[in-house]
């Protein structure tokens, strides 16, 4: 076994053993309701080989892009995060209008049995696949028992009496809340800067995909460094002002925890 999770293309994995466990969902923020359910694979599934399955895109990019959310993590963040769990393999596929389009028995005849050699399925109790995702959990339990493979429905993780989901997160940061949005998902929320090396006023752009906090002041950690920050954003850019681009580097890590009374 890997001793840290091996990140590979779909199209790429291939496993022998047959007995294989896998958790699927996009894991957008990777939240502590995900992780609980990567804790019960792990606590289920001592001797298995540990399979996390992903998408690097989020499906309504295809299915339904003009609702399509912005991001609490990009792919690249989602797999630094889930890189610090104990899986073996990190499965991940781009969602394409071709693979919207298979049927929920296909992707878990096809995907999770064929390909992922899949013998204990865990999934979140409101996860939906499949073309027009019509495919639920009580899908997978039936495929299961018919299959002869075990399943672990994870019950949603709730905190301060309501369901922790990456939904509810995305509004706590666009009305400013990262406290809370930092007790969901276990971490604060994150930019990434990079240099923009043509503007005084607006020194940072940032990944179009992810969500982005109203402006404000905030306290929070600029590269590592405990600090309170004036955040300003216009598009795709942000500007910190009286902070000095000078001073960082070309690529700047940017966390909020707090936003402060101004």
């Amino acid at each position: 076994m890997p001793s840290f999770p091996s990140v590979i293309k779909l199209e790429d994995f291939s496993l022998a053993d047959n007995t294989a466990s896998v958790a699927i969902g996009f894991f957008d923020g990777f939240h502590k309701g995900h992780r609980k359910l990567i804790q019960l694979m792990s606590g289920q599934s001592p001797h298995s080989p540990k399979i996390i399955f992903t998408f690097s895109n989020h499906p309504k990019n295809i299915t339904d892009p003009e609702n399509k959310p912005f991001l609490l993590t990009t792919f690249e963040e989602k797999l630094k995060l889930l890189y610090q769990t104990d899986v073996d393999y990190i499965v991940w596929k781009e969602f394409t209008r071709e693979f919207s389009n298979i049927s929920y028995e296909e992707f878990l005849s096809e995907v999770l049995i064929k390909k992922l050699n899949c013998q204990h399925i865990f999934v979140g109790r409101n996860f939906r696949f499949g073309k027009n995702a019509e495919g639920t959990s009580e899908h997978i339990k039936e495929f299961a028992e018919d299959k002869n493979l075990a399943v672990t429905i994870c019950e949603r993780l709730c905190f301060e009496g309501e369901p922790i989901s990456s939904s509810r997160i995305r509004k706590y940061v666009y009305s400013g809340e990262m406290k809370k949005a930092s007790e969901r998902m276990g971490h604060n929320f994150t930019l990434h800067g990079m240099r923009n090396k043509h503007s005084d006023t607006l020194p940072w752009y940032h990944d179009s995909r992810k969500i982005k906090p109203p402006d404000g002041l905030y306290k929070g950690l600029i590269e590592n460094e405990n600090t309170e920050f004036k955040y300003e954003s216009l598009g795709n850019e942000f500007a910190l002002p009286g902070i000095f681009s000078v001073n960082y580097p070309d690529c700047l890590t940017l966390e909020f925890i707090e936003k402060s009374d101004e």
